[in-house]
């Protein structure tokens, strides 16, 4: 009865008990309790920035997510409110948009890790909604007003353009504003005129606009993603993708199939595609460019806000805080680089204490459980990401009765167990 308890309990652990992602939030229990919401994510110069709380905070990681640390942008008592859809980067800089702004401090930016930072002005007062940059020139929507501004001096000068993007402007919102090659892309909402929803494009530096042939459901939230020379727009239960610049779009729920997320996020690299849903926990990942999708969300207890792929990690922002994966993990590639030469226990039969040793070709996530023949963990002799290389631990069992313990190493997608024989 013992044993079979213990097969009964070992097959349900080696179905659930490896995880694809882990929360990544050292250094911020102290911090935040419970944790807020991550907004937006972005890899810049080796560290990692995150809009965190949607209050001003900036939290920035040079570990890819092993430790996180506040950056503190509060200046003669003012309290910036970022805007979530607004954290670009061009270059070495980084640039944020505030939504609670003065004249003086529309965008914050920063060349050295927000060691300095200084403002961008802007002619009148707006309440920044979407920001997008490219080389020199930076773009901005606006809620409220739907207006749109660019500048092509790193925001020493501006052009607003706040008539006939559309027949009604008053109480509209700029949801997402995109460049994609000469051709710039605006997604609008306005609760007064829903007919007029939807993404609106200009050939001609925002001198005149078109509205784009796009037949979703849900036009009022409309976002916008581009990889290689296909663009991508998303909203609740919707994905599109345009082939010809933006001017007509396809529909990818028929690709994503019965995995489709809702409230989606996008995250790009190479031939690799990331799906993420806000609404609910669920990551499906493409290594073919989007014709072949899989589930890849165990581990991850909260829906994506926002994903990046940065150095050999996924990044998922979520409602409780920062998840973390490993990009190879996810993506399933040639076993021969998972390989892990498993495992040695010296001595077995032990008396006191015995050693598991192990050698990991690659850095990764690792973790050892020693069980009971009921299935009762009796000690985690570790937990976290492991260096390339050897590594070796002890079990004490000096307080323990004698008897069968089992040992379970998760390493590398691989689960693998055996046995512990302590005899005093």
């Amino acid at each position: 009865m013992r044993k079979f308890l213990l097969y009964i309990y070992l097959m349900f652990f080696y179905c659930n008990c490896f995880s694809q992602w882990h929360p990544a939030n050292s250094g911020l229990e102290e911090l935040f309790n419970p944790f807020l919401s991550v907004y937006n994510l972005i890899g810049l110069n080796g560290n990692l920035y995150a809009l965190y709380g949607g209050k001003g905070t900036i939290l920035f990681s040079n570990t890819y997510g092993e430790s996180w640390t506040l950056i503190d942008l509060h200046k003669d008592n003012f309290y910036p409110n970022w805007c979530d859809n607004c954290l670009e980067s061009s270059g070495d800089t980084l640039y944020i948009g505030n939504t609670r702004p003065t004249p003086s401090n529309i965008i914050f930016r920063s060349w050295d890790n927000f060691k300095t930072w200084d403002y961008i002005d802007f002619p009148v007062y707006i309440d920044i909604s979407a920001m997008t940059i490219k080389i020199n020139n930076i773009y901005i929507g606006t809620r409220g007003y739907g207006w749109i501004a660019k500048s092509q001096d790193f925001g020493k000068t501006w052009y607003v353009k706040d008539d006939k993007l559309y027949p009604y402007n008053e109480n509209a919102d700029i949801i997402d504003i995109n460049v994609f090659g000469s051709r710039i892309f605006v997604s609008l909402n306005n609760p007064n005129h829903p007919d007029y929803n939807g993404i609106y494009y200009t050939d001609d530096e925002m001198e005149s606009f078109k509205m784009a042939e796009i037949n979703s459901v849900n036009r009022n939230s409309i976002r916008f993603s581009r990889h290689n020379e296909v663009l991508y727009a998303f909203a609740d239960n919707e994905a599109y993708k345009s082939l010809d610049s933006g001017i007509t779009w396809n529909s990818l729920k028929q690709s994503f199939g019965e995995f489709t997320p809702n409230t989606l996020e996008f995250a790009f690299k190479d031939s690799i595609q990331i799906v993420g849903g806000f609404k609910e926990a669920k990551i499906i990942v493409s290594t073919d460019n989007g014709k072949t999708w899989t589930k890849k969300d165990e581990g991850l207890d909260w829906g994506a806000r926002c994903l990046t792929i940065y150095g050999d990690y996924v990044f998922a922002g979520t409602s409780n805080g920062i998840y973390r994966a490993r990009l190879d993990e996810l993506t399933a590639v040639d076993d021969k680089k998972y390989k892990t030469d498993f495992t040695k226990i010296l001595p077995n039969p032990f008396s006191e204490k015995t050693r598991i040793s192990f050698n990991l070709e690659e850095p990764t996530y690792a973790k050892i459980t020693v069980y009971n023949f009921l299935g009762f963990v009796i000690d985690v002799l570790a937990e976290g990401y492991l260096s390339e290389g050897y590594h070796e631990f002890t079990f004490d069992g000096s307080a323990l009765a004698s008897g069968t313990y089992y040992y379970v190493l998760q390493a590398n997608g691989k689960v693998e167990t055996g046995k512990l024989v302590l005899i005093k």
